[in-house]
């Protein structure tokens, strides 16, 4: 029945608005189309009360087609009598109407003891009226988007152009009254309790329909842009206050949700709003987590503290007009305090102020990759602070790793900025963490077997040395390298552990024959052709007679191996 209503309204709409522009005295030919929908209006009324036998669906529908014809004649008058662009009003105005005095008397009538005889007839017009109302404020909907999202546009302009170019701001009152209207009626029957759904789902679309229409009032009264954004922080402090004294409801949790983001939308197009209201918004969200009564709204108003600490200092630092490094210098130091902050608090507050941190500190980091240098001193800065996080108990692995990644990636900008290339100047400080830790590992937890502990160490180590010596000319870097596989090997047989002696021998084979190579060739060059044959023939012969002996000396090697810790 309310998509039918609403579907007529609409259809009728269409057909007066033609007939006002085809014709100059419509009003009179409006008329003539009260007597056919009231005599319908009569009929349908008479059937809803006079006809029980029906059934409570008929006789619902009958009531409905009885206000839906009432509802038609009306508004077509009204659409005559109001300006153009009201037309929706004409409509919406005897709805709100309809559906208030049918709601009261519901209210009335159903506590009763015995059903009353025009129940099935208020519910059919009560349905047939809020069909009506819904199908005309739906064509108020695009203004009102424009409205609310009017300062959007401007709001790049106003923190790159200076001075910022000025904008108009309207709204068209018939849409701003429609909404009134609406949110009138949505009250009447949220105070009534008379609604096909629940009130908490009532609260919650009466408080997303109630907070522009509060919010757009001094822009349809023409107020200083100011104004409204002071309209919409009361909006916000007044959510803020009652979830601070009661539990979040859903009325109240749409607030929180909206009435900040409106705020929020319409002072960026101000430096000093902007700079205001991510004040404001960050001290209600610190008194919220800190006062509020529910768990998840807690957590997420910790979060939202640090992200508006954060905008607050990217608005300040563009009002100050420092550059790019320096603006995320600033949100960095927002990211580093909240680590103690986390650290002072507990459960999901501790973990989103934590969690938010991290992503301020990515962040600002990302943005800071065009300048190497600061990079590396953002990347200092924070592994330092990520030291301080590890003093935590819970937190000393993952953040003593991190500190320690930060503080080698910053290591390695600075050497790549100061034209280092040697290879050991970026591997043997991480190598030597690594064996450290290995070390700490085996020591904590002896089961631990030395690939386990050793081989990241060894590995990043000795391998890009290696690498360097097979194409280094000189003679220092494979002496060093070869001097400590040897170290690496015998610290191997003597420990009993397999992974330095497999590494440092590999290694200390590699270097050997990188090199003896030239000596070896040379000395090759100068004996006769047959020499190396028949020392191949006379090894291949030595091997094949005693292949038994050396089979059984492999497998002995093997299991020695695996003895190997």
């Amino acid at each position: 029945m309310a998509s039918l209503a609403g579907a007529l309204s609409l259809t009728f709409d269409q057909h007066l608005t033609a007939v006002r522009t085809a014709a100059p005295d419509a009003l009179t030919t409006t008329a003539w189309a009260w007597p056919p929908l009231g005599a319908l209006a009569l009929l349908a009324l008479l059937v809803s009360l006079r006809h029980p036998e029906l059934g409570l669906s008929v006789r619902r529908l009958a009531g409905g087609v009885a206000a839906a014809a009432i509802l038609l004649a009306a508004g077509g008058s009204l659409t005559m009598a109001l300006p153009q662009g009201w037309t929706a009003l004409a409509y919406s105005a005897p709805a709100a109407l309809l559906l208030t005095l049918s709601a009261t008397r519901l209210r009335r009538i159903r506590p009763a003891a015995t059903p009353a005889a025009g129940l099935p007839a208020l519910a059919g017009a009560f349905r047939a009226a809020g069909g009506v109302l819904l199908a005309a404020s739906l064509p108020l909907l695009p203004e009102l988007v424009r409205a609310l999202l009017t300062p959007l546009p401007h709001a790049h302009a106003t923190w790159t152009v200076d001075p910022a170019p000025g904008w108009g701001w309207t709204v068209a009152p018939a849409a701003l009254t429609g909404l009134w209207l609406l949110v009138g009626a949505l009250t009447t029957l949220a105070a009534l309790r008379v609604t096909a759904i629940g009130s908490a789902a009532l609260e919650a679309v009466l408080a997303a329909l109630a907070l522009p229409a509060i919010a757009l009032l001094p822009v349809a009264f023409g107020l200083p842009h100011g104004v409204a954004v002071a309209v919409t922080v009361l909006l916000t402090l007044a959510a803020a206050l009652a979830a601070v004294l009661r539990d979040a409801r859903p009325a109240v949790l749409t607030g929180l949700t909206a009435a900040p983001v409106l705020a929020l939308l319409w002072a960026l197009t101000d430096r000093t709003a902007t700079i205001t209201v991510l004040a404001v918004l960050a001290v209600l969200a610190g008194v919220l987590a800190a006062r509020g009564r529910s768990t998840v709204p807690r957590a997420t108003a910790a979060g939202c503290a640090v992200l508006a600490l954060g905008a607050e200092a990217l608005a300040v630092g563009a009002t100050a007009e420092l550059g790019r490094a320096d603006l995320m210098l600033a949100v960095l130091a927002v990211a580093i305090v909240s680590a103690p902050v986390a650290a002072r608090t507990r459960g999901s507050v501790s973990l989103a102020v934590e969690a938010t941190g991290y992503g301020l500190a990515g962040f600002a980091l990302a943005l800071t990759t065009a300048q190497p240098g600061r990079l590396a001193f953002d990347l200092t800065l924070t592994g330092v602070a990520s030291l301080g996080v590890a003093l935590r108990a819970d937190r000393r692995r993952p953040a003593a790793l991190t500190a320690t990644a930060l503080l080698l990636v910053a290591s390695w900008i600075r050497l790549a900025l100061s034209d280092v290339h040697t290879p050991e100047a970026y591997t043997l400080p991480p190598a030597c963490l690594a064996l450290t830790l290995g070390l700490l590992q085996r020591r904590r937890h002896p089961e631990t077997d030395s690939w386990s502990a050793y081989g990241a160490g060894l590995g990043l180590g000795l391998l890009p040395s290696l690498l360097a010596a097979w194409t280094d000319p000189h003679w220092l870097r494979p002496l060093l390298l070869g001097s400590a596989a040897l170290a690496v090997t015998l610290a191997g047989v003597r420990r009993r552990l397999r992974s330095p002696l497999l590494l440092g021998g590999a290694t200390l084979f590699l270097v050997a024959v990188h090199e003896l190579a030239p000596t070896v060739l040379q000395v090759l060059g100068l004996l006769p052709r047959w020499v190396p044959l028949a020392a191949a023939g006379l090894l291949l012969l030595a091997l094949g007679a005693t292949y038994e002996q050396r089979l059984r000396d492999a497998r002995r090697m093997r299991d020695s191996l695996r003895r190997l810790g």
